[in-house]
C-alpha cells in the first residue's frame, strides 16, 4: 500500500493545494515563501494531534472569519449555519491498496476502509479543524467584545480576541470516507491516524551549534545512545555503548569514592576552627557525579586529518557537511522507530534541504543518495 497523494485546503498559503506522491521519492522545488515548508508543517500538526493557531489561518480567508462570526454575535445566521459556512482547515490521504495482496494484512491501514466493495482498492482519509467550540460558550467568550451597553457594537479587540482563542475555537476530526459515496464517512480516533502514518520531519538548520554559541545537535544526539536500552541499538553499535557504559559507570564509582573520602578528610580537619564541635556532629561529604552528563554535554564534533590526527573544530568546515551529519543520524533513528513498529504502515518522511532549491542538477543526486541511505538502513 502506499500513500498516492495529499490535498490541503485553507493552511497557511495552501488554500487548495494537491501533491501526487511518487512511490519512491518526492521533490517538492520552489523559491522561497511558496509553501513548501507549510506542507509537511499542515501534515505535521495532523499526524500530531496539534492545534493550529491563527497564524495558520490563510490570509486570504481571514475576512469572511471575520464577517461570519459578526453575522452570528449580530444574530443573523444560526450558529448551525455558522459551523457550515466557516472556510475550515483540512487535509485529505489517499493511499492505493491495489498491489496488495487480497489475503494480506493492511494494519494500521484497515480501519479506514469502510468500503464493502472487494473492486475498491482505494482508502480516503480526511482531517478537518472544525469548530468544536459549543455555542453558548462561544458566545459568552465574545460577548464583551461585540456588545456594549446591550447594544451591538463590535469593538476593535473582537479580531483580537478571536486570534488569541483560535486553538480553543477548533478542534481536529478525523474521518474515514467512502472513495465511492463521499457522504459515507466515520469518525476516527487521531491515534489511528498517526499510527497509519509513522510522522518523522528533518528540518532544514542554518545553525548546528558546534561553534559554544549554541547547544550541540551532537551531543544532543549522543545523549539517545546513553538513554536507549541495547535491545534498541544496532547490535554493532550496542557492544560499542555497553564498553562505554561499563567504563563511564567504573570511573564514576571510582572518582565519586575518592572524592567522597578526601573532601570527608577536609571537612573533618576543620573542626575546631569553629562550630559544629567534634563532640557534637561530624561531618562527611557525599557527591553527585556523573561522567556520562559531560559525555553528553561537552561531547562536540571535530575533522580529523593526516596520520598524525590533527583536528580542527567543526565550525571550520563547511555547514553542508554537518547537515549532512546530522541528517544521517536522525535517518537511522527514523529507520529503527519504523522497525520496532511490526504492523503495516506507511512511514511518512519530511526533509527540508536549505540549498538544493537554488542549484537543480543536484536535486536528483541528493534525492538518489537518499534513495541508496535509507535502502542500506533497512537492510541492516
Amino acid at each position: 500500500m502506499q500513500l498516492s497523494k495529499i490535498k490541503i485546503k485553507n493552511y497557511r498559503l495552501l488554500i487548495d493545494a494537491e501533491l501526487e506522491v511518487d512511490p519512491r521519492t518526492t521533490l517538492i522545488v520552489g523559491r522561497n515563501n511558496t509553501a513548501k515548508t507549510s506542507c509537511f508543517s499542515c501534515v505535521g500538526n495532523v499526524l500530531d494531534g496539534e492545534a493550529v493557531s491563527f497564524d495558520d489561518y490563510p490570509l486570504l480567508k481571514r475576512e469572511d472569519f471575520y464577517t461570519k462570526i459578526a453575522l452570528f454575535m449580530e444574530k443573523k445566521l444560526s450558529y448551525e449555519e455558522l459551523c457550515k459556512q466557516i472556510e475550515i482547515i483540512s487535509i485529505e490521504f489517499l493511499v492505493d491498496y491495489s498491489l496488495d495482496d487480497p489475503d494480506d494484512n493492511l494494519g494500521a491501514l484497515s480501519p479506514f476502509i469502510i468500503d464493502v466493495d472487494v473492486d475498491t482498492t482505494t482508502a480516503l482519509i480526511r482531517a478537518e479543524y472544525r469548530l468544536k467550540i459549543d455555542e453558548k460558550t462561544l458566545w459568552a467568550l465574545l460577548e464583551s467584545s461585540y456588545y456594549k451597553d446591550g447594544a451591538f457594537s463590535p469593538s476593535e479587540e473582537s479580531h483580537k480576541v478571536l486570534a488569541d482563542n483560535f486553538g480553543k475555537l477548533f478542534g481536529l476530526t478525523v474521518y474515514a470516507i467512502n472513495p465511492n459515496n463521499p457522504n459515507d464517512k466515520q469518525v476516527k480516533s487521531q491515534k489511528k491516524l498517526h499510527d497509519l502514518f509513522p510522522f518523522h520531519a528533518i528540518p532544514a538548520e542554518r545553525v548546528l551549534g558546534e561553534d559554544d554559541t549554541h547547544n550541540s545537535s551532537l551531543g544532543l544526539l549522543i545523549s539517545g545512545f546513553f538513554d536507549t536500552s541495547e535491545a534498541e541499538l544496532d547490535p554493532d553499535v550496542a557492544e560499542e555503548i555497553k564498553k562505554l557504559r561499563t567504563i563511564v559507570e567504573k570511573a564514576n564509582k571510582d572518582v565519586q569514592k575518592q572524592s567522597d573520602e578526601i573532601l570527608s578528610s577536609v571537612v573533618d580537619s576543620s573542626i575546631g576552627f569553629g562550630y559544629p564541635n567534634i563532640e557534637e556532629l561530624k561531618l562527611g561529604v557525599t557527591t553527585q557525579l556523573s561522567i556520562d552528563d559531560q559525555i553528553k554535554n561537552q561531547t562536540k564534533l571535530s575533522y580529523i586529518y593526516g596520520t598524525a590526527n590533527e583536528s580542527l573544530p567543526s565550525s571550520h568546515n563547511g555547514l553542508g557537511y554537518k547537515n549532512l551529519i546530522k541528517m544521517q543520524f536522525l535517518l537511522a533513528a527514523f529507520a529503527k522507530d519504523i522497525e520496532k513498529r511490526g504492523v503495516a504502515c506507511i512511514p511518512l518522511l519530511f526533509i527540508e534541504e536549505p540549498e538544493s532549491h537554488m542549484h537543480p542538477q543536484m536535486q536528483t543526486a541528493f534525492a538518489t543518495y537518499l534513495e541508496k541511505f535509507l535502502s542500506k538502513l533497512s537492510t541492516v
